[in-house]
């Protein structure tokens, strides 16, 4: 730090890391529904509940290299969690089902939704729901707090964050070329 002073913010995420007292991660609950009545049941049984929605979306594009406009990528799955460790998974074939897609358009607007770097998936959403407005997006209150570029990731705050392993390499050894 003292010879790069631009590396003084990594030192005060690190002193951080040893004094909060941090409950260590563990994988959420979830489960995947690619059954439409058991999909249309599972957005019923959410718009019972209340609170904020998480939503991420999976694609057949990597939007981090790609130009392809959202509405020319395919829906590979819906991801929503619910409650604190708890989250479920609308799969591709449910995806592609209009009356499922309405119903996530409704249950999305009339909750409050989380969403990692959403303008992406906002995007890819609108085509299919309807506009969905965002209430917080953890990248960008993570980058108010700290301008320096390549830390914003959802893999880097999961790991320097909250502890998660770093799925992305995890992953990789099931991939082929």
């Amino acid at each position: 730090c003292l010879r790069q002073s631009d590396m003084f913010p990594h030192l005060v995420t690190d002193i951080g890391k040893v004094v909060r007292n941090h409950e260590p991660w563990s994988p959420p609950e979830w489960f995947s529904v690619d059954d439409r009545l058991e999909a249309l049941e599972v957005v019923r049984e959410l718009r019972a509940g209340e609170g904020v929605l998480t939503v991420d979306i999976e694609s057949n594009i990597e939007k981090d290299v790609s130009f392809e406009h959202p509405t020319r990528h395919g829906l590979l799955c819906i991801g929503v969690a619910y409650a604190r460790d708890k989250a479920v998974v609308f799969g591709e074939n449910v995806c592609q089902d209009r009356e499922l897609l309405d119903a996530l358009g409704d249950l999305f607007r009339n909750r409050r939704i989380i969403g990692q770097n959403f303008k992406f998936d906002a995007k890819g959403l609108y085509h299919r729901l309807g506009p969905v407005p965002l209430y917080f997006d953890p990248m960008l209150a993570h980058y108010a707090l700290d301008e320096r570029p390549g830390i914003h990731s959802l893999e880097q705050m999961g790991v320097e964050l909250l502890g998660t392993p770093n799925w992305k390499s995890e992953i990789g050894k099931y991939l082929g070329r």
